[in-house]
């Protein structure tokens, strides 16, 4: 019999690589083995958080919360930077389906039908779906405009929607070239 192993050796040399931190856990399910390494380090999710934002929207239909045809209109308020759908739709604002939005939040990664989503759901909704499946470890605290912000200095003082949106000026001045 072949005794199953990972190819730590390889995935090692993918992290010392690596121009920044690395950190990966791998588990086959069959054999129980595992691979780690920083495993208990904290890490931005970034757009991973995207899925779990699904997850509770998903959960609050499930519960008769909200419905997945349900028309909103989305009001621009949110952010006015980043890859949004959104903000190239024509008229004063898109009235889409909250499946809509959270089609576009998954497939083209819009940041806008994010924190659009967030807004519904509720503030700390993400984070109590995630402690109640127990991902005590895993967080969404902020919304992708707050995180953006976040990632060149600006402080949480700093509005993030159209009316204070700084985040071009500092991301030029953070050498961050989105151009």
């Amino acid at each position: 019999m072949i005794t199953p192993r990972f190819p730590t050796a390889e995935m090692d040399e993918v992290g010392a690589g690596f121009d920044g931190r690395f950190g990966i856990y791998v588990e086959d399910l069959k054999s129980g083995l595992t691979y780690a390494s920083c495993q208990f380090d904290r890490f931005p999710t970034a757009s991973v958080c995207k899925v779990s934002v699904m997850i509770e929207l998903f959960r609050q239909i499930e519960d008769g919360r909200l419905a997945l045809d349900e028309r909103r209109r989305y009001d621009g308020g949110t952010i006015s930077h980043g890859g949004s759908t959104l903000l190239n739709m024509p008229g004063q604002g898109p009235e889409l389906t909250l499946g809509e939005y959270c089609e576009r939040m998954i497939t083209v990664s819009d940041d806008n039908a994010t924190d659009f989503i967030l807004g519904i759901l509720g503030e700390g909704a993400v984070d109590a779906m995630l402690d109640d499946m127990g991902y005590n470890q895993t967080r969404t605290p902020v919304t992708m405009g707050r995180c953006h912000y976040r990632m060149v200095g600006l402080g949480d003082d700093v509005p993030t929607g159209p009316e204070g949106d700084r985040l071009t000026e500092e991301r030029k001045d953070a050498g961050f070239d989105y151009g």
